[in-house]
């Protein structure tokens, strides 16, 4: 598997949905072109990872974890490993993190932002895919307590209060415009 060609297949989907910020894109295909490595066991400072936005659209809910090192409420997420896809990535963080198989849920791409890292000893750059994944219930996951201090649903204008990070809110305000602001 090329990893480069998958990223770039994922940058240029997500080109076709009006959203999605052109500079950041830009950015991402920049990263792309001439970054030698694109995860972080190739490049520890600049690196793609993937964001996973538990959504339950009947309340109108999405999941977050209370992230010790990131000093913040965020979606679950983590780095993009050798010989994984993005998809795999939300599968397997999904699994690590939150103690839950994906099966039959709807996982989908959404978004990417960059996060410049100005408090980490390695990773200065992430890439972040965004992924949505769409819940039949407010499932009681089980987090990683070596990870997280805490973890629960919220209604998605109290999720976007929690979470300190303004590219973080910026991607939840698109995600409460185009995914749970239409009737259920």
């Amino acid at each position: 598997m090329n990893i480069k060609s998958v990223l770039l297949n994922r940058i240029e989907k997500l080109a076709k949905k009006s959203y999605v910020d052109r500079e950041v894109l830009n950015e991402c295909r920049d990263a792309l072109e001439y970054n030698k490595g694109l995860i972080k066991k190739d490049n520890i400072s600049h690196h793609f990872c993937c964001f996973l936005v538990p959504l339950y659209l009947p309340a109108k809910s999405i999941f977050l974890v209370h992230h010790i090192k990131a000093k913040s409420w965020i979606p679950p997420g983590g780095h993009i490993d050798p010989d994984e896809t993005p998809e795999s990535t939300v599968k397997r963080e999904f699994q690590e993190e939150l103690d839950y198989s994906l099966t039959d849920e709807k996982v989908s791409l959404f978004d990417v932002s960059i996060a410049r890292i100005e408090d980490s000893r390695t990773c200065v750059i992430h890439y972040d895919l965004w992924y949505t994944i769409l819940c039949k219930e407010e499932t009681r996951f089980i987090i990683e307590k070596k990870e997280f201090h805490d973890a629960g649903w919220f209604p998605i204008d109290e999720a976007i209060k929690k979470v300190s990070f303004e590219r973080i809110r910026t991607v939840l305000n698109k995600i409460k415009k185009l995914t749970l602001s239409s009737p259920v």
